[in-house]
């Protein structure tokens, strides 16, 4: 009786593997200046796999997305459909590596390469064609982040800033004012994106810290 039920255990740990069946990135077209997620469909030869875990980074224009799947008891084929956030993503990216890996009793591991364009939005344009001017200045800068909106009644409501992972970095509510400045001196070197919320709309610019 051992015997039979180690053999059959056995059996079933060998069976068990992941396929990554489709993988697409949401929006529809792709921008430097938004959040770009990612949608990766599975199937799995055993029952009752959840997503446990996923990391991504990005190396040499590739992003790398490796999902983390716990493996299940049942020898019976299902699917599984998750949708990572990638963050914010320069437009030099080329390529998206998605691997899913399933661990516990057994493991298994597929991978998947989709080649995706990220457009860029040239830095000190606002992505909202109006009347209305939104300014950032200097960029690049090392100290003080400068602000200016040319326009007849139009005040600052919400400012923020993300990196290019799309983590919030700095946040501010309730700025009346048309100008406003903002110390990046601590941020580390690299690229970030600054959202400004008025009455009028919403305004997006990119800004290099040195």
């Amino acid at each position: 009786m051992f015997f039979a039920y180690f053999l059959f255990t056995m059996t079933t740990l060998r069976a068990q593997s992941v396929t990554i069946i489709s993988v697409n990135t949401l929006p529809a077209v792709l921008t430097d200046t938004q959040n770009i997620r990612t949608v990766v469909s599975d199937m799995f030869t055993s029952g009752g796999c959840p997503l446990i875990n996923f990391n991504h980074y990005l190396m040499n224009d590739t992003v790398h997305l490796t999902a983390y799947y716990q493996v299940g008891n049942l020898t019976v084929i299902c699917n599984s459909t998750d949708t990572f956030n990638l963050g914010i993503l320069p437009c030099t990216t080329t390529m998206l590596h998605v691997q899913a890996i399933m661990s516990g009793g057994g493991s298994a591991v597929d991978d998947f390469f989709l080649a995706i364009n990220i457009n860029c939005i040239p830095t000190g344009v606002s992505e909202i064609n109006n009347e209305d001017g939104f300014f950032v200045f200097p960029n690049p800068v090392s100290g003080y982040l400068f602000l200016r909106i040319v326009g007849n009644e139009i005040f600052l409501q919400k400012i923020s800033i993300v990196n290019l992972f799309g983590e919030l970095i700095f946040s501010a509510n309730d700025i009346e004012s048309k100008n406003d400045k903002i110390d990046v001196s601590v941020f580390p070197k690299g690229i970030y994106f600054i959202q400004v919320e008025t009455k009028n709309g919403i305004y997006r610019k990119k800004f290099i810290k040195d």
